[in-house]
């Protein structure tokens, strides 16, 4: 069912065009199709979190990879963390610089204090408990690491279990121990916020 809800979503935030060669099965090419880059805006998020080659990040996608591999040339490595065995499916060899994590939706599974920056894109509406959650993710963090979690700016469109807003996330993360450092305004159906170890 979350699968299905997830395929809606990318549906109501993609052209009539993309979706109308849709067929069963397909599910991760749509969540990877170069359509989406207009409005997700993978050049400009990439430049914005600001990441150097020495570093290490973990991307928590929901569904097939979308920036895990844009990033991968950019840094150390990358965790490529999804809570779907599919996600990886299809992806051919799988670049040295990034490990898959298939990871349970209540913990991500990454290394305990080995990574510089976790980024959640359209994945923290499906964790069902987030303030443990980012307590892992606060573990898997190096002193001074970066959380930034990208996800959907109008939470009345969704199901109430997932009507998450950027004041609920702000809290959970100063209950968790993060600190809020920043929103980024730019892309146009998403929030974009930014919070400190």
């Amino acid at each position: 069912m979350r699968f299905i809800s997830l395929l809606l979503l990318a549906a109501t935030t993609l052209t009539p065009q993309t979706i109308q060669g849709f067929r069963p099965g397909a599910e991760y090419q749509i969540l990877s199709d170069p359509r989406r880059d207009p409005w997700q805006k993978p050049d400009q998020v990439i430049a914005a979190l600001g990441v150097t080659t020495l570093q290490t990040v973990a991307v928590v996608e929901n569904g097939y990879p979308y920036f895990a591999p844009r990033i991968a040339s950019l840094v150390n490595h990358v965790y490529a963390v999804s809570n779907d065995s599919r996600s990886f499916q299809g992806r051919g060899t799988i670049s040295a610089e990034i490990s898959p994590i298939v990871a349970p939706p209540n913990a991500p599974n990454i290394p305990t204090a080995s990574v510089d920056l976790v980024l959640m894109v359209d994945m923290v509406r499906w964790v069902p408990q987030r303030p443990a959650y980012f307590l892992a993710i606060l573990a898997g963090l190096k002193p001074g690491g970066r959380l930034v979690i990208i996800d959907r700016k109008s939470p009345a469109a969704l199901p109430a279990q997932q009507q998450i807003t950027t004041s609920d996330l702000k809290r959970e993360g100063a209950l968790a121990g993060f600190t809020f450092s920043q929103e980024l305004t730019f892309l146009p159906y998403q929030y974009f916020l930014v919070f400190r170890r």
